[in-house]
């Protein structure tokens, strides 16, 4: 082996698939764990993979093997398209399943933060949900692998993975092994932090306490996870707002809009608990990693207020039916009075925040009057060329206004409204600032609209696109 090769460690699962799949030959090497910590050539260009004695190696205890990076992406190629035939083997081991599901998962995660094919990345996760589903169902082994695994991630794609499994875990537990919800989850795990590829990463790996902008800026990922996706065909309503809903809390305290309780989708409320839960047992560049015992007490401190009692006490059971040695100590009865706050990656304590500036003074009206708006950029494909509907307003300035309504709109959707000048309508172009749950209003939410320019009669109803992610620097908040 020449000095300057650099190998890649892959699972022996991917070099097989490989094997079968692909003419080329390429060289194979064994980690040495001796003194001298050099890899062992095992298999020459010549005889290649398909060279390779795979049961004596999985006999022996082998789980990786060595390729040179110039090779690995050939490698993954061929364990993706083998994956689904590999899922259904039943001469293959479930740990060797897992781990090339692992592999595929990252790899496709990884794919799909590089913005490369959103589209064919989004078919080829539908593709490989499928074909774990079938691993998982068929063999419970296979799912308590991967949850194992789940316990050593080390970057953002292993992240989304590692979620999209616990996810579809939990779903399992929770819905009886309803395939449909399991995989739309897992759809949902593994696209819920896609807009924090939005964020400039100094920000989310950020060690000082965040300011507020940075604060708001981090909590627009949702929302912004929804507009990266373009409505794609493979991703459905149901799908979105999982997305969308996954830092919601039980208690109404959560983000973007604040909903409640069962009003929040069971699938945003089984994201709440994983992506917690594996937020919490992973290190961040602001803060240690806890144990999973450590992250289950502080989890347990929040059911009724950041997660659904019904749900975490579901994930509890997911825990002790995985009997794996990172999990065991979770199984343990704990009967802490501790109480902490709700925990995530993204909580971290902010600067105090500034006094918001209004730029005008803006007159409280109380539902007095309505405000005609029209719905030209929204997030969900069913609710484009909404028609003409009245909202009524609370406030409102020459800057915007802040109105009433019966569903949520989100941050960045784009709005038609029609103001009374004089004796002719003016229509004007908004775009919502801000919008919450209002559990005292009879409409059920409220949202800031801001004012950006004029429009002709005729580009009323003209499609927008959804405005990306937004400074709080003048965003409009409620008259108090």
């Amino acid at each position: 082996m020449g000095k300057q090769q650099k190998l890649k460690e892959v699972p022996l699962g991917a070099v097989q698939a490989f094997s079968e799949t692909s003419g080329d030959s390429l060289e194979v090497y064994l980690p040495n764990k001796s003194a001298t910590g050099n890899a062992v050539l095992y298999s020459g260009s010549e005889s290649g993979a398909s060279g390779i004695d795979y049961r004596r190696l999985q006999e022996v205890g082998v789980q990786t093997m060595l390729i040179a990076v110039e090779d690995l992406a050939s490698c993954e190629e061929a364990l993706e398209r083998e994956l689904g035939n590999l899922m259904l083997d039943p001469t293959v081991e479930p740990q060797k399943k897992a781990m090339c599901a692992q592999q595929v998962g990252v790899n496709l995660a990884r794919d799909m933060l590089c913005g490369g094919s959103p589209a064919a990345d989004i078919e080829r996760a539908s593709t490989l949900f499928n074909s774990l589903l079938v691993a998982m169902m068929g063999d419970p082994a296979v799912a308590t692998s991967l949850l194992s695994m789940s316990a050593h991630h080390r970057t953002t794609a292993s992240h989304l993975f590692a979620v999209s499994v616990l996810s579809m875990m939990l779903a399992q537990e929770a819905f009886d092994g309803d395939e449909v919800q399991m995989h739309d989850v897992a759809m949902a795990g593994m696209l819920h932090d896609l807009g924090k590829t939005s964020i400039d990463p100094a920000i989310l790996n950020k060690v000082e306490p965040l300011t507020a902008d940075e604060i708001n800026l981090i909590r627009q990922h949702p929302v912004e996870s929804i507009r990266l996706l373009g409505g794609d065909a493979n991703v459905d309503v149901n799908i979105c707002r999982m997305i969308l809903e996954h830092h919601e809390r039980y208690d109404g305290m959560g983000y973007p809009v604040g909903v409640a309780g069962e009003d929040i989708s069971i699938g945003g409320r089984i994201l709440a608990i994983t992506d917690s839960f594996h937020a919490m047992i992973g290190r961040r560049d602001y803060r240690t990693a806890l144990t999973p015992v450590e992250a289950m007490r502080v989890m347990r401190s929040q059911v009724g207020k950041q997660f659904d009692p019904n749900l975490f006490a579901a994930w509890e059971r997911v825990l002790a039916g995985g009997v794996v040695a990172e999990f065991k100590p979770v199984l343990l009865n704990d009967d802490t009075d501790e109480v902490g706050t709700g925990y995530h990656a993204d909580h971290r304590k902010p600067k105090k925040k500034p006094p918001v500036s209004r730029r005008s003074d803006r007159k409280t009206v109380h539902g007095q009057i309505q405000m005609a708006c029209i719905a030209t950029g929204t997030l969900h494909r069913e609710y484009v060329a909404r028609e003409l509907a009245t909202y009524p307003v609370v406030d409102l300035s020459r800057a915007g206004a802040c109105l009433e309504s019966i569903v949520p709109m989100y941050r960045g959707e784009v709005v038609s409204v029609r103001l009374n000048v004089g004796d002719s309508p003016q229509w004007v172009r908004g775009v919502v600032r801000w919008c919450r749950r209002n559990a005292a209003s009879s409409f059920g939410y409220r949202m800031g609209v801001q004012f950006l320019h004029r429009l002709a009669p005729e580009e009323a109803h003209s499609r927008h696109p959804v405005v990306a992610m937004m400074s709080e620097q003048n965003a409009l908040m409620p008259a108090s």
